[in-house]
């Protein structure tokens, strides 16, 4: 359509000699756009029914992040896709973005209780802080898995009210 939105590069001085810096700063934003997408699948009772097969095993592993419905999986990455566009990633850096994200995201599913101390599971996301997400509603709790969505940066949830950093 000959629309090209500008990148951050033009934007912020500093950024188009510097690659890593640049890549940075697109990840956190896609991280920013991931969370609000997560926090959207547990809100909206439709979305909810299909990312429900995530958090439907009982023992969460490396293997349940990829645990997905089909549907859930298209609107999830048809969204982030649009976002990134719209913030203007280049498709190479949308797909290291992807890889390092999935990388990430896989290894805070695995079965393990790591965390990363008191400041290092402020930064990234940590088995310990992203299990409490996928811990059994009870009567007691009816809506533990409504925390702890972020898929990298802890600080999303901290930020907007949704972190809980007891173990689960």
């Amino acid at each position: 359509l000959g629309f090209a939105p500008p990148r951050l590069e033009s934007l912020i001085p500093g950024l188009h000699d510097n690659a890593l810096a640049s890549f940075l700063a697109y990840f956190v934003l896609y991280d920013f756009a991931a969370y609000w997408v997560h926090r959207a699948q547990h809100r909206f009772g439709w979305w909810w029914a299909l990312h429900s097969l995530h958090h439907s095993q009982r023992r969460v592993t490396a293997w349940t992040d990829d645990r997905n419905h089909i549907l859930d999986d298209l609107l999830v990455n048809l969204v982030l896709a649009v976002f990134a566009q719209f913030v203007g990633v280049q498709p190479d850096d949308f797909v290291l973005i992807l890889i390092v994200g999935r990388l990430v995201e896989s290894f805070s599913h695995v079965g393990i209780d790591i965390g990363f101390g008191r400041w290092g599971s402020r930064l990234l996301v940590a088995p310990r802080f992203h299990r409490l997400h996928h811990a059994l509603a009870d009567a007691g709790d009816p809506h533990i898995h409504d925390h702890n969505f972020a898929p990298v940066f802890p600080i999303w949830d901290v930020l907007f009210g949704t972190a809980r950093f007891d173990a689960a």
